[in-house]
């Protein structure tokens, strides 16, 4: 959540974001400038990189969404390192800044969130259509396969679509939305899908359209996998991007490299499904109200996002009111797993 408002005269967070966006050009000047235009749902986005180290630890997990560089892109996005160029200070003070990372600039114009762990700084002129991100040190891998969340969260704030904490799975002309906390089986369930033949638009974090009828947009393709969870899919451990890692570091798998057949761009979505480990062989599916969907999805997205809680828990009540919801109690036999989500979009009418 942002902290208190900060009480910063236009024309500072005006200069700030000038002099900001200056460094960032002198940084793409002294780096080499590396530029991508990418998939925003049904719009697009430009990707501004400062040098090689910056575009090889984002681009990645864009892989699969990036579209022909002769088009229109609604908002660019300018990264850089602290390596290349340092951030002017900032004019806010330090009780602008909130426990989440979010930071209360009171205007509506501007929005800025500070990530603490990946030690990256994200700021949005949305007059612009322009947004910052500063690296102070190289991403980590958690990072890496999720860029840019704040800035899509304050871009699209207005609109009907929401970035979620989920993943999506299906078949092109209709799949579903699975979410939960973390260890509630979100990978394991999305990857049996993978293995089982389904198509894949993500596993962390997607882009979905609320309004009726609900759409499901990848945004990113990486996969997040604990060791014991890599176990389960040993035909994935050869495309595994950090095999040395640091003690509670999960591998990281990028869907262009190791399931690249199976990215679609985007699904219908026909239901939101919650999956539960039981550790039971068999796996099984039932129906459940839209406040478990609303409760499973809503908490984490909101803790990962802040700013703009009460249109995103909004957005997020219209998507699982507009779709059955089921619970999937998880069996350790996978291949169950396809087959059951399979039976629920069989069992759920198209649009």
């Amino acid at each position: 959540m942002p902290g208190r408002p900060a009480d910063v005269p236009m024309v500072a967070l005006e200069r700030f974001f000038a002099d900001a966006l200056a460094v960032a050009e002198s940084a793409h000047e002294a780096a080499g400038r590396i530029e991508h235009r990418y998939r925003l749902g049904p719009a697009a986005f430009r990707l501004v990189c400062a040098g090689e180290a910056v575009a090889s630890a984002i681009a990645p997990t864009l892989a699969h969404i990036r579209l022909p560089e002769d088009g229109a892109a609604e908002i660019a996005i300018h990264a850089w390192s602290e390596a290349t160029a340092h951030l002017p200070p900032a004019p806010w003070p330090a009780e602008a800044y909130g426990q989440r990372g979010g930071i209360d600039l009171g205007d509506g114009r501007f929005s800025a969130f500070y990530q603490l762990g990946a030690d990256s700084v994200s700021v949005l002129d949305r007059q612009r259509g322009v947004a910052l991100y500063h690296l102070r040190r190289p991403l980590p891998y958690w990072e890496r396969s999720f860029p840019f969340r704040p800035i899509f969260h304050a871009w699209l704030a207005d609109t009907g679509l929401q970035p979620v904490h989920a993943g999506a799975v299906g078949r092109p002309d209709g799949g579903v939305l699975v979410t939960g906390p973390s260890g509630s089986g979100k990978t394991t369930t999305t990857i049996a899908c993978l293995a089982g033949g389904l198509s894949y638009a993500g596993d962390d974090y997607v882009l979905v359209g609320t309004a009726p009828p609900p759409i499901v947009y990848s945004l990113y393709c990486a996969a997040k996998f604990t060791d014991d969870a890599l176990r389960r899919f040993p035909q994935l451990a050869e495309h595994v991007w950090n095999p040395d890692r640091e003690p509670g570091e999960k591998a990281l798998i990028y869907g262009s490299r190791g399931f690249p057949d199976a990215l679609v761009p985007e699904m219908p979505i026909r239901a939101v499904v919650l999956p539960r480990v039981t550790g039971l062989v068999d796996t099984s599916v039932r129906r459940v109200p839209a406040a478990a969907a609303i409760r499973a999805l809503a908490p984490t997205t909101l803790a990962h996002l802040p700013g703009h809680a009460a249109s995103t828990l909004a957005k997020l009540t219209r998507l699982c009111m507009s779709v059955p919801c089921f619970e999937l109690a998880a069996g350790t036999d996978l291949g169950q797993i396809p087959h059951a989500i399979l039976q629920i979009l069989e069992g759920v009418p198209s649009r």
